[in-house]
């Protein structure tokens, strides 16, 4: 595996960033695509390893039968939901972590409303078999605090039923946003539907065709949020971003103000400015999004400032097992979270920080752990990162955008 090893070389003050096209985005739109009777261009979409594994099987969808979507959680489900409604019989498969990341919430409804889903190998987890078939609709009801995914894997198939779907959220529902995003693109698509406090409500219906361009990764641009953070005096140019976006993880903007950086809004980009207000204490509930914790959680280690963090009960069922990954990376770095449960992680911040060392980090073949520990450098680390190609699963450029903002970066 490529081991990357980051540094300081000279910083730039001053670097303009052309962010990766939305990966969340791109997945949905590619399903909104292949359910409408006409084609549409997208332009700007993602050239993620998720969204480019997607892409794929559905080119293929018609012409194969066996499916490897590798470490492609969105993809997985998404494909699940699709391929039960398209005749004919699919496997559908992928990594070694993929066999470890429940699917039954997702299979148990769509076999609810008739679909014919079963386990080759282990009840309730990949790889799975898929024999398509017309599905009636109805009322169906899905545990939502595992993963909006398989909301959202439900919601785009939605208006192909022949009775609609109306769809009870049952439990906390997680990564509202995502999902509120999927309704939103199905809006523009032509798709008219209900959220009445729990239960969603989509009528047999037909998608729209409309070109559409994907806007920038807001996920994406949390590490450079914390490059800003942890930076003495930066200004760092984010381009393809919108103020009004369809994204949750906008909210990045809000939590790292309180972390000394501000954002300027412009047409089509957001400039990132160092301040001195930095709060003595943040507290944050990431369940709504919880792709940003990896970048908060280490620069707030990193800059030492306490805090608690809740909302974080499905992290470990990610690409690694996410919480305890990042705050054993961390405690390399001499720093100490803590879980206090299964939801919460806290730090009560340190006495001395330890300097100019090399430390030896390793990826757990996750691309938000990769891109929270490599601005750790700016600390004045030498970091080796192990696994570091994992960040191609959504910002295959991120190395080589930390190089023309001024960072050493070595493969090898």
């Amino acid at each position: 595996m490529p081991v990357v090893k980051v540094g300081i070389a000279s910083i730039n003050h001053k670097a303009s960033i052309q962010l990766p096209a939305s990966k969340s985005i791109s997945n949905r739109l590619l399903i909104i695509r292949a359910l409408c009777e006409h084609d549409f261009d997208i332009e700007n979409l993602s050239d993620s390893d998720d969204t480019q594994l997607l892409q794929h099987a559905l080119e293929h969808a018609d012409t194969l039968t066996d499916f490897d979507v590798d470490n492609a959680g969105t993809a997985f489900r998404f494909l699940t939901a699709l391929f039960a409604i398209k005749t004919g019989y699919r496997i559908l498969t992928g990594s070694e972590r993929m066999a470890q990341r429940p699917i039954a919430p997702l299979v148990n409804t769509l076999n609810a409303l008739g679909a014919k889903i079963s386990y080759p190998i282990t009840s309730g987890f990949p790889p799975i078999l898929i024999h398509g078939t017309v599905l009636q609709g109805g009322k169906a009801s899905i545990r939502a605090h595992i993963s909006s995914q398989f909301v959202s894997a439900l919601l785009l198939i939605a208006p192909t039923m022949e009775q609609g779907l109306q769809l009870e959220l049952k439990n906390t529902i997680a990564s509202q946003p995502y999902i509120q995003m999927t309704l939103d693109l199905m809006r523009y698509y032509g798709i008219a539907w209900e959220w009445n406090g729990h239960v969603i409500t989509i009528y047999p219906q037909k998608y729209r065709a409309k070109n559409i361009l994907v806007e920038a990764d807001w996920s994406a641009a949390a590490f450079w949020y914390e490059i800003v953070a942890l930076s003495e005096h930066a200004e760092i140019e984010l381009m393809g971003l919108q103020k009004n976006s369809w994204q949750g993880d906008a909210k990045v903007a809000e939590i790292y103000e309180k972390l000394g950086v501000q954002t300027h809004y412009h047409s089509d980009s957001v400039v990132l400015t160092k301040t001195k207000q930095v709060t003595d204490f943040l507290e944050y509930d990431f369940l709504s999004v919880p792709d940003l914790f990896p970048s908060v959680a280490a620069c707030c280690t990193a800059l030492n400032v306490p805090f608690t963090f809740t909302g974080l009960q499905n992290l470990n069922m990610k690409e690694s097992e996410r919480v305890t990954v990042l705050i054993h990376e961390l405690m390399k770095f001499g720093f100490q979270p803590v879980y206090q449960n299964p939801a919460t992680v806290s730090f009560a911040g340190f006495e001395k920080k330890q300097r100019h060392e090399t430390v030896v980090c390793d990826s757990h073949n996750d691309h938000r752990i990769a891109m929270a520990l490599a601005p750790l450098c700016i600390m004045n680390y030498n970091i080796s990162l192990t696994d570091a190609e994992c960040v191609k699963k959504s910002y295959p450029n991120f190395f080589t955008d930390l190089q023309s903002a001024g960072f050493f970066v070595k493969t090898s």
